[in-house]
């Protein structure tokens, strides 16, 4: 544990030493201060988590050698950290987790159902863990006429709940503390014309990170399309947010939470030009509102141009993209291509210009060949990243490669 740079004590030194000790209960290693028993090591990553993040750190001295055989780690080094490691898994309690899952096991059970009936569909799904939490989702989808579909949603995940593997519908990103109801609906008024909206009322019947208190929200979504044929796409969005989360301004002990709401506008264009390339335009606009704080405004427009001729061995993707953003809070998400079996949706906030551009090439029936640059230049700001990411310069590059033989 800190510090490893000098043989000094850390702040909180004592603390250090007897969670430390609790690590050492349960795998029977000693516990020090590297500077101390082993050596002076400067640049650790234990040394920067605690310095800059504040964050209790510790390094498992494990193996008996550099090189440990898999057998010996297999039989006898994983069983017996494994107890240490999963104890330093439980999380810090405070009055928005406490609910959380807690241990290495549970036990789920749910049952679900699904009914159709012509074009009506009602289905749904209810589970409750061993320590009595309970979930429970049901929808109903109709199509009412060729040009109409219908869908509504009701879910309750109970702020005691657990389910580790559950990916369910919600507002947020885990299946607890979170009941709503959704409702949408598709017109297809017109041959080429589509327009599809829905509606979400969520509400959190307990704390949550960063909302010290019970919260609720509303999200809309709007959007028309117009494709006439197969080379044409066109599309409005309209996307407006409002929740609640702790307010940025409050210095006192406790927290109070305040109204944000958050809109999106975006214009998307996709024209396939020619049998081999297509172009995809795209402008979105942010405005984000926080009670008592000025608006923040977000801007990003993007051009890619896409050659996939049929038939030859090269590919090519590229992307110019401009983006102003004055704050994080008002950042655009731009999903971007990438090398095979990888993906990148990159968050634009600041001042600047952002361009990529791919290669496949296949060398051979088996064997193709994946290259990706990108480079982000911004305009305001002259350090990019923190910590060990911190880059001095206004300018980040990527390189990326990847080779794929089939058998």
């Amino acid at each position: 544990y800190p510090w490893a740079w000098t043989e000094g004590g850390a702040p909180n030194e004592a603390q250090l030493a007897t969670l430390g000790r609790k690590f050492g209960y349960f795998n029977g290693y000693s516990v020090c201060q590297p500077s101390q028993c082993l050596y002076s090591a400067t640049g650790s990553t234990d040394d920067w988590s605690y310095g800059v993040l504040g964050v209790a750190s510790f390094t498992f001295e494990m193996g008996t050698t550099f090189f440990q055989s898999c057998s010996s780690y297999e039989s006898t080094i994983a069983p017996n950290n494994l107890p240490a490691i999963l104890y330093a898994f439980i999380p810090d309690l405070q009055p928005y987790n406490q609910f959380k899952f807690q241990g290495d096991q549970l036990t789920t059970g749910g049952i679900h159902y699904d009914w159709q009936y012509r074009n009506f569909n009602l289905f749904g799904e209810a589970a409750m863990d061993e320590d009595g939490g309970k979930a429970f989702i049901s929808g109903l989808l109709i199509s009412i006429d060729p040009r109409i579909d219908l869908a509504m949603i009701y879910r309750n995940y109970g702020k005691d709940f657990h389910s580790l593997y559950a990916n369910a519908f919600a507002e947020s990103s885990t299946t607890d503390n979170e009941s709503g109801l959704y409702s949408g609906i598709i017109l297809r008024p017109v041959k080429g014309w589509t327009i599809s909206a829905y509606l979400d009322l969520f509400e959190k019947p307990w704390l949550d990170f960063g909302i010290d208190a019970p919260s609720n929200g509303i999200e809309m979504l709007a959007q028309v399309t117009y494709k006439p044929n197969k080379i044409l796409e066109i599309y409005g969005r309209w996307k407006d947010e409002s929740k609640q989360q702790n307010s940025t301004l409050n210095d006192e002990p406790l927290d109070y939470i305040v109204g944000v709401r958050k809109q999106n506008l975006r214009f998307n264009l996709s024209y396939k030009a020619s049998a081999s390339f297509s172009l995809h335009s795209r402008a979105e606009w942010v405005f984000f509102k926080e009670e008592k704080i000025s608006a923040q405004h977000g801007f990003l427009a993007y051009q890619d141009i896409i050659y996939r001729k049929l038939g030859s061995p090269l590919q090519l993707t590229g992307r110019v993209c401009l983006f102003d953003a004055d704050t994080y809070d008002a950042r655009i998400y731009a999903y971007e291509n990438d090398v095979l079996y990888a993906y990148s949706i990159p968050a634009f906030s600041n001042q600047g210009m952002r361009f990529y551009a791919i290669a496949r090439y296949t060398i051979t029936r088996g064997i193709d060949v994946w290259v990706r640059y990108a480079q982000t230049y911004y305009t305001n700001i002259d350090v990019i990243g923190s910590g060990l990411d911190e880059i001095n310069g206004n300018t980040k590059s990527e390189v990326k490669a990847e080779v794929r033989f089939k058998f």
